[in-house]
């Protein structure tokens, strides 16, 4: 769900390995690498669904059923979601909302809000123990959710929606320690609070049930790529360069994979 990422994209081929198609993704990358090669837009028109006429036998020359819905698209109703992004990288919220209802996901708005450094710092700070950080912890969390919400209606006012119609919001939150390797990872961002202040049901804690079942809890992201990026022919690498940098792997006929591989902008 955390779909919140804007700008532009590179990619290359592996020489030579022609077979290989490599997506590079920095921090700010995923819209663009959705809108150009799967010819996503931003559309804020409203699409309103018109009666389907279906040719009967005999009626001219013969139309396939695949040219037909090609020419026809049917019309599903929306499913509106949110996607909130805060990363290791510690540079700010990153927000997107985006029609789930249709085949590919339809971004609709974005919006980007940047933390203060005393935030930065004090999140910083945080990736180590501290006096009373316990309390630090959940006050930053607090202090989160607020800065969510903000960005949540900042991002509703833009697209000129409203909170009743959005279905959900993917809240990844702040992570402040990571470490399966002792069956833990801890992210802050309060999702009852954010909840409460945006009248919308929040999604949240996405990496703890992996850990629980003996996986690393990192990376999410391959998850949306096989979603979003798998070719039917073609074996894809997406490097996506984030806080911390990670490996998706999309053969054509076998699962995903993915893993993270090493600092990136932090």
């Amino acid at each position: 769900i955390a779909l919140a990422a804007v700008g532009g994209y590179a990619r290359c081929r592996l020489y030579p390995r022609s077979d290989i198609d490599l997506l590079i993704l920095l921090d700010t990358e995923s819209e663009r690498l959705l809108m150009e090669p799967l010819a996503i837009r931003l559309d804020h028109q409203k699409t309103i669904a018109k009666p389907l006429v279906i040719p009967q036998a005999g009626e001219g020359d013969a139309v396939s059923l695949r040219e037909y819905h090609i020419k026809h698209p049917v019309q599903h109703p929306p499913e509106l979601y949110v996607g909130l992004m805060s990363g290791t990288s510690l540079d700010g919220i990153d927000a997107v909302l985006v029609d789930l209802g249709e085949a590919q996901p339809r971004p609709l708005a974005k919006h980007y809000a940047p933390f203060d450094d005393v935030l930065k710092n004090d999140l910083l700070a945080l990736h180590q123990p501290g006096h009373n950080e316990l309390h630090r912890t959940q006050l930053a969390g607090n202090q989160l959710a607020r800065l969510y919400a903000a960005a949540v209606n900042a991002l509703l006012d833009t697209a000129n929606s409203s909170s009743e119609k959005v279905r959900a919001i993917g809240c990844h939150g702040q992570t402040i320690r990571h470490r399966p390797e002792h069956g833990y990872t801890l992210q802050i961002g309060n999702a009852a609070l954010l909840a409460e202040s945006t009248g919308i049901t929040v999604v949240s804690d996405f990496r703890s049930r992996d850990i629980a079942a003996g996986g690393q809890g990192a990376p999410l992201v391959p998850a949306f790529h096989d979603k979003v990026l798998r070719h039917p022919a073609r074996h894809r690498v997406i490097a996506n360069i984030g806080g911390i940098s990670n490996l998706t792997c999309l053969p054509p006929d076998h699962p995903a994979t993915g893993f993270d591989c090493g600092p990136g902008k932090l």
